[in-house]
């Protein structure tokens, strides 16, 4: 392995994570590691690192990454969070490491911080175990092959997207019932549209005045006559006059 190398990757790597405000334990670390070199693989067909990886118990782990590990706290020496009890310290200030890589491994950490830093550790431990096909291919204690891994230029998708829930389809026999409602709808439409036509026409105004005419004509003529009318008459005429 080109211990040098994997170092200053690890540092580089811890340095983005301690930005974050995430401060890993080793497990997540491992695991950030090695979907460092799957990503890395997905787009140059190699490793960033020269990890040896092997199927270790339920995760890729390697002595290589151990030995790089240890060199990353030889230059930062905050130690790893302790992810077996609810770990309260808290790191104050850091030598920040200003060199970096390159843009495509800038964005390939960032992709893998942005998914797993603020998740339980299980998460980042299961995606590398049932996500990534060299620990799909591999038995427990065998070194990992990359080579399974595609080469299709694309991030994984680390978390998946929430399934959009699908309208269900109309039947012949819904779609029959709303065609008949809007056959329907349009028929009564037509029917009021004539109705409104009809009573706005001169004929039918005309017809209005005829038939008022007609009521006031049947009252007999009082004006300027004293009348006395019963209580019946008075009722029969407000009758003709309102109907």
């Amino acid at each position: 392995m080109d211990n040098s190398n994997t170092v200053d990757i690890g540092k580089i790597l811890f340095s983005r994570c301690l930005e974050a405000g995430h401060w890993p334990d080793k497990i997540q670390f491992t695991k950030y590691l090695y979907l460092l070199d799957y990503c890395h693989w997905r787009f140059h067909g190699r490793q960033a690192t020269a990890i040896n990886w092997k199927f270790f118990h339920y995760g890729p782990w390697s002595q290589d990454a151990s030995i790089a590990m240890n060199g990353v706290q030889d230059h930062f020496r905050v130690g790893w969070r302790d992810f077996r009890e609810d770990d309260e310290r808290e790191f104050y200030g850091f030598d920040r490491i200003n060199e970096k890589l390159s843009i495509g491994m800038e964005g390939m950490i960032q992709s893998i911080l942005k998914a797993f830093k603020d998740r339980d550790v299980s998460k980042v431990i299961d995606f590398c175990y049932e996500r990534t096909e060299p620990m799909l291919a591999a038995e427990r204690g065998d070194e990992l092959d990359f080579s399974t891994v595609p080469v299709n230029k694309e991030m994984p998708a680390f978390i998946d997207k929430p399934a959009t829930m699908e309208m269900p389809k109309a039947t012949e026999a819904g779609a029959s019932r709303r065609a008949a409602y809007q056959a329907k709808a349009e028929r009564l439409k037509a029917k009021a549209r004539k109705w409104r036509e009809a009573m706005e026409s001169p004929a039918y105004k005309e017809a209005m005045d005829v038939i008022a005419k007609q009521k006031t004509a049947d009252l007999p003529k009082i004006e300027g006559k004293s009348a006395f009318m019963s209580k019946e008459a008075i009722e029969e005429l407000r009758g003709l006059k309102d109907g």
